[in-house]
């Protein structure tokens, strides 16, 4: 039990990870010079770019993962209740208001897929 403690207050010490040369980081270099001597004038612009590309990424893959969620998943409301009189107006009612015109200000959406084209 005491071994326990003592492992739990060794793991709570406060200190700064960084600075510890526990073998998982890269040594720092034992010259340190300035930022604009790290990269070539077109290294940075190479990196700027691929980094202003990682946004449009982005977008691409969620646009991919919505396309695929499209083909692969489908929802059709179903009411379950003990009465089919009840069943059939709530179905009713959930059919008549995902309609575009009760969902989207425009108008141009029903509620199922409000991002997509209807």
């Amino acid at each position: 039990m005491i071994e326990l403690i003592q492992r739990g207050l060794r793991a709570m010490r406060f200190a700064y990870d960084a600075v510890e040369q526990a073998g998982k980081r890269k040594a720092h270099p034992s010259i340190l010079r300035s930022e604009d001597l790290e990269l070539s004038k077109a290294q940075r612009a190479k990196l700027v770019g691929g980094a202003r590309d990682l946004p449009r990424n982005f977008t691409i893959a969620a646009w991919m993962v919505r396309k695929h969620l499209d083909y692969v998943s489908t929802f059709k409301f179903q009411c379950r209740t003990a009465s089919r009189r009840w069943t059939t107006g709530i179905e009713y009612l959930v059919k008549w208001w995902i309609k575009p015109w009760n969902c989207d200000v425009a108008a141009r959406h029903p509620l199922p897929r409000p991002g997509s084209p209807a």
